[in-house]
This record gives structure tokens, sequence and C-alpha cells, in this order.
């Protein structure tokens, strides 16, 4: 049942209203979530299910609206005019000066070229989207649709590029959330291959053998009929190490392909069967993957396999969730910018992605 209009309604305590329950909801209070059910695709949610969505302040002002017996945003406005009440009549802004254009260009030109986007800590991603929201409300979409072609996050690419495409913002937050799934699936593959192939030098496994058991995480369309080349290797140590460091030179680490980790941990593993893990020191040192880094390290350091495998269980769980919560912060952005959002409010959104121990202040 919908909340009468008061008798002498006041526009701009309605949008206090709308402005306090966005409030409630970014800090976690849930008496926000009676209202945010009259909203479609809460009807009958739970509130806990509900405070873990991201909500838009034009969701939450149509929340209050339906609240009131309306639609939307504007028939609420026009409600309380035809009840005699006070509607604000914004003033007469003056457009923004292209110098303003010009800044807001500049700071979001400053964050795309300061170095690659996959390599972006969380808080250079919600500086990335505080810009792009901010020129957006300046220029509109087009004038930052040119970003998505700089950036070589994948999944960030893809949000910017739907949603400068002018796709419907329901549509794009389903796109991003099915494209998570998967990313998340490559990531925990990629992770769980990682932590095979470091404990396969632990425990000494032959080379013929750690190709095998990495090539069973690839997808079956990925299978090849050589499949078991990489058994056969050189039988001197130096030619050994050289197939290795044609791995580690090929590419940073963090942008190997499934093939790559599996060329790396035979040729390491041929390392190791040569009696040499010693030779393997250098290599994790000059690692930029932090799972192979710290398991390459652990083995050299003569730590027992079952502890590395038991310390990589544990680093993995803490890299999927820094992943997620990386991919989630990346659709609260991109949807910020499809809702046209303040920055403002974006940035305090983005926030409550930030660990505790690194948000705004000492990030």
């Amino acid at each position: 049942m919908s909340t009468p209009l008061p008798s002498r309604p006041n526009f701009e305590h309605l949008r206090n209203e709308a402005r306090d329950l966005l409030k409630a909801y970014t800090s976690g209070n849930p008496a926000c979530c009676d209202v945010l059910r009259g909203l479609r695709r809460f009807t009958g949610a739970a509130d806990a299910t509900i405070m873990k969505e991201e909500v838009t302040l034009q969701e939450v002002q149509c929340a209050v609206a339906i609240k009131y017996g309306c639609r939307n945003w504007s028939e609420l406005r026009d409600a309380v005019a035809a009840a005699g009440g006070a509607v604000e009549k914004p003033a007469e802004a003056a457009p923004p000066s292209p110098a303003v254009g010009a800044e807001r260009m500049a700071a979001l030109e400053r964050i795309v070229a300061g170095g690659p986007a996959s390599a972006w800590p969380l808080r250079q991603v919600i500086e990335f989207f505080k810009a792009a929201t901010a020129m957006a409300r300046f220029g509109g979409l087009i004038a930052i649709e040119h970003v998505s072609e700089r950036l070589d996050d994948s999944f960030l690419k893809l949000g910017m590029r739907i949603v400068t495409d002018g796709t419907d913002a329901t549509i794009v937050r389903n796109i991003l959330l099915e494209r998570k799934r998967t990313v998340l699936a490559d990531h925990d593959r990629r992770l769980d291959m990682t932590m095979a192939g470091i404990n396969a030098i632990a425990t000494g496994d032959s080379p013929m053998i750690v190709d095998a058991r990495l090539r069973a995480f690839l997808p079956a369309e990925a299978e090849t009929e050589d499949a078991g080349r990489n058994g056969r290797a050189p039988v001197d140590l130096p030619g050994r190490l050289a197939a290795l460091e044609a791995v580690i030179a090929r590419s940073p680490a963090s942008r190997w392909t499934a093939e790559d980790l599996i060329g790396f941990f035979t040729a390491a593993a041929r390392v190791a069967q040569a009696g040499k893990l010693v030779a393997l020191d250098g290599v994790a040192a000059r690692t930029n993957d932090p799972l192979i880094r710290t398991g390459l390290q652990l083995v050299v350091d003569g730590a027992d396999a079952e502890i590395v495998r038991s310390i990589l269980v544990e680093r993995k769980r803490t890299l999927v969730a820094d992943l997620e919560r990386r991919l989630d912060l990346i659709i609260a952005g991109v949807n910020g910018i499809a809702w046209g959002e303040n920055p403002a409010v974006f940035e305090t959104r983005g926030n409550a992605f930030l660990p505790a121990e690194t948000g705004p202040a000492a990030a």
C-alpha cells in the first residue's frame, strides 16, 4: 500500500528523503530495504539480497516515487505540483565552459596514460570511473568512447565499449555479470594449473608427467595431437635453462596463456629434474605472477610439498577474492556511467570496495 503525500508536500523534502535513503544503503543500513522493495527487481527480496546489489540514485528516487503511489520521479514531481506543494525549480545554470571540459578530459587522460589498466590498484580504478563519469556528464557518452580501445583490461574494456555504444544500463549490467562468471572461472583454472605445476616440481615429477597433468586443465577443444611434445627435452642443463628463459622472455607471467603456463612448468621441471632447483631461484624473483612467485620461492627454499600446497591454497583464496572485488568495482563504475551518476556519489560507492585497512585515507 502506498503512502499518501503530506498535506503540503515539498519536493525538496522528497529529494532529501531519497538522498538519506541512498546514504543508508551505502552505509549498510538495511532499514532502507522496505522502500527499495518497491522496485520491480527487488520485489519479495530479502534484506541481505538487496544489500548485496548495486543501487543507483535514480533507482532510489524511483523507489521513493513508488512509495507515494507514483510510477517514477517525474510523476512524483507532477503530483507534488498538482497538490499545490512546493516544487523546487533549479536555477538556470550557465553551460560549463570549454575549459571545464578540457580539464575533465585531461584528468581522464592522465589516468589512462598512467600504466596498463590491468595493473591498476583499486584506488586507481575508482579515480578512473570518477573522471569518466565527470566527462560523460559534461560531453555525453561520445566524449569517452575513445577510451575503451586504449585499455588492456579485457573486462574493463568490454564494459566501457558496450556502455559508450548506448546499450541500456540493465543490459550492460547483465552482460558484465555473465562475463564476470567466465573471467572468474578462467582465473580459477589458471590458479589451479599454477598450483599443480608448483607441486609437480616440489614432488619431483618428470617433465612428461607435468605436461600431461597440466593439459588436463585445458578445455577439451584446446587439446592437441602433439600434447606430449614438451616431454622430449634436451638432456643438457644449458639447453633446459635456455628453454625456460625463452618462456619467461615471451611476456610477463601475469599475461601467460594456458599454453604458456604448461611450457613454463614443463621447462622448469626439466631444470629441477637435472638436480638444479637452485637455478629456479632467480626465476621466482623475476616473475610478476604472485602465485607462481610465492610457490617457486617456497620450493627453492626446500619447503615440504604439502606445506607448499597448503600455502598456495590460502594464497589462491585471497587472489580470487581480490579479482572478484575488482570485477564488481568495474561493474559498479560502468553502471554509474550508464545511469549518469554523480562522480562524488560514485566515489562513495567505489570506496566501499576497498579493504577496510586500505580505505580512502590510507589508499
